[in-house]
């Protein structure tokens, strides 16, 4: 089941991708354990294909991203401290702990049979 990921503020769109500014626990989930200097400077860029179809990218709003689409293809690139020179980085990791039917209990797995 697909479902939509917000990730930040979009700074950029292109024909093919799509620049986003992104705030501290994105890129801390990211680059876990990397240090961050300021929130709001990191800049992730990735394939416009990655956007939800159901909320196009607008420079100044929130980006949502499809989940099932990330899971696809994960590749992009992160310049942590906007120095101009961007990291590639698997976006699967903002994946990680996001599933919003989490699977029951076992106790209420039980009671269902």
């Amino acid at each position: 089941m697909g479902y939509d990921i917000g990730i930040g503020t979009c700074s950029l769109v292109e024909p093919a991708h799509v620049t986003v500014q992104l705030d501290n626990a994105m890129v801390s989930r990211l680059l876990p354990g990397r240090p961050w200097r300021r929130s709001g400077i990191s800049l992730l860029r990735f394939d416009r294909r990655l956007c939800s179809a159901r909320q196009a990218p607008v420079v100044g709003s929130e980006i949502y991203l499809e989940h099932d689409r990330i899971a696809a293809h994960p590749q992009a690139t992160l310049d942590v401290d906007a120095t101009g020179q961007p990291q590639r980085i698997d976006m699967a990791l903002l994946l990680v702990g996001m599933d919003p039917d989490p699977p029951p209990h076992a106790a209420a797995a039980r009671n269902t049979r």
